[in-house]
């Protein structure tokens, strides 16, 4: 778990662009189910 990453993901996510953000949700889903379960991980899949 990574609280740092996960606080700069979430902080880059409130200002990226609609196309930032499909860039990085299309990254992120092969680990969605990981992510989910993770203490940091799943405020960044809330986002």
């Amino acid at each position: 778990a990574d609280q740092y990453g996960s606080r700069f993901i979430q902080q880059k996510l409130e200002t990226a662009t609609v196309e930032e953000k499909e860039m990085v949700f299309q990254e992120i889903i092969p680990h969605a189910l990981s992510l989910m379960t993770d203490v940091f991980g799943n405020y960044v899949i809330q986002k």
